[in-house]
């Protein structure tokens, strides 16, 4: 009885070991593909430029409405904010409330 119930627990630790294989096996895969595809793009910035223009992009639009908010405001079928053709920094400022005059020079 005590050899099964070694051989049970040992071939169970053993069946997990091939498992956790196969999906470490998968994770690499997947990430040989993506590194694979971003050394063939022809714009591709290190980590830290990318960092830094978002820390750029944050200071600049500091207190402005948020480009997720406009967003969805702008997709909703029902009421739109933004109706005219034109789009100007007066009609910004009217379809969206808090927009200041920096965020509609900004966004034109």
């Amino acid at each position: 009885a005590l050899v099964l119930f070694i051989w049970f627990f040992l071939f169970n630790f053993m069946m997990v070991l091939v498992v956790l294989n196969m999906l470490l096996a998968v994770v690499l895969q997947h990430y040989g593909d993506v590194t694979e595809r971003v050394k063939e793009q022809v714009d591709n910035k290190p980590i830290w430029q990318q960092v830094m223009a978002y820390l750029v992009f944050r200071r600049e639009t500091r207190g402005f409405v948020t480009m997720a908010h406009m967003g969805r405001l702008l997709e909703n079928d029902d009421e739109p904010a933004h109706n005219p053709l034109v789009v100007t920094k007066a009609s910004l400022k009217e379809a969206f409330a808090g927009m200041t005059d920096a965020q509609g020079d900004w966004l034109m």
